[in-house]
């Protein structure tokens, strides 16, 4: 019958497009994994990113806020700069997001010399606030927080050793209005 071969010729037809479909899955995995970047790539991309990032945002204080390279940024031309859709939707589309304008910007005046922060340091600290705070960036912060809180202990024990001494040198024992500074 014509049942037979058909049913042969089925089997061998099924069977090599099953082996045809496998080796070419092999191939393209192989492909794939080797065109994935390496590390040293990517990093130069996230560099190059970060270079493009700052100088579109440089190019923005220069053009709505009138600040050029090197001076600084007073809390008003901040302020009006993040009320503008064009700066906020820049920081928006590289995961920024600055919700008291007056706050950070107090942040980082604590960061600079002067008064008011120069525009690279705002930019820089623009883009170090991508994404969300990571493990490191909380145990960063908890340990220097256990530094500062060893460091006022510390401060705190000189100073009560200090007004001790004082009390003992300058005041009479036995004196009824006499300032005591025992902790």
């Amino acid at each position: 019958g014509v049942l037979l071969p058909n049913l042969f010729l089925f089997y061998v037809v099924f069977f090599v497009i099953a082996t045809w479909n496998i080796v070419t899955s092999v191939f393209v995995d192989k492909a794939l994994r080797m065109a994935q970047p390496d590390l040293e790539s990517l990093a130069l991309e996230q560099t190059m990113q970060d270079i493009q990032d700052a100088s579109e945002m440089i190019s923005l204080f220069k053009t709505n806020a009138f600040i050029e390279e090197g001076q600084t940024v007073s809390k008003e031309a901040f302020k009006q700069l993040t009320e503008q859709d064009k700066f906020r939707y820049c920081l928006q589309v590289r995961g920024i997001t600055i919700n008291d304008a007056e706050l950070f910007f107090d942040m980082l005046c604590t960061l600079s010399d002067g008064d008011e922060p120069d525009i690279d340091t705002l930019v820089g600290a623009l883009l170090r606030m991508k994404g969300n705070a990571t493990s490191v960036d909380l145990h960063s912060l908890t340990f220097e927080m256990k530094i500062l809180g060893r460091a006022h202990a510390a401060f705190m024990k000189e100073c009560r050793a200090s007004f001790r001494a004082l009390q003992r040198d300058h005041f009479e024992p036995g004196v009824p209005n006499a300032p005591s500074f025992s902790a």
